[in-house]
């Protein structure tokens, strides 16, 4: 993959986290992006920055299995102290 759109990501992230994806048509559609370039970005996400992705084929939606991108990049949510 030659570029890679982080805003397209982080709401990627998202839509993982909240397992509201859709099927990957549906999924690639609500990112504007082509399903085969959303599967670059799926590979990206789990081969580069070693994220497990899983699809759950009977809710229709991709989810994290373990680690999440935040996890993958070393980054912690703050804390609202």
């Amino acid at each position: 993959m030659k570029r890679i759109d982080l805003k397209k990501v982080l709401r990627m992230d998202f839509m993982i986290q909240h397992r509201c994806t859709g099927t990957p048509v549906e999924f690639a559609k609500k990112l504007e992006l082509s399903r085969s370039v959303l599967f670059e970005y799926l590979a990206y996400l789990r081969y580069d920055l070693g994220i497990d992705i899983l699809y759950d084929k009977y809710q229709c939606t991709y989810h994290y299995d373990g680690t999440n991108l935040y996890t993958a990049l070393g980054l912690t949510p703050e804390s609202n102290n």
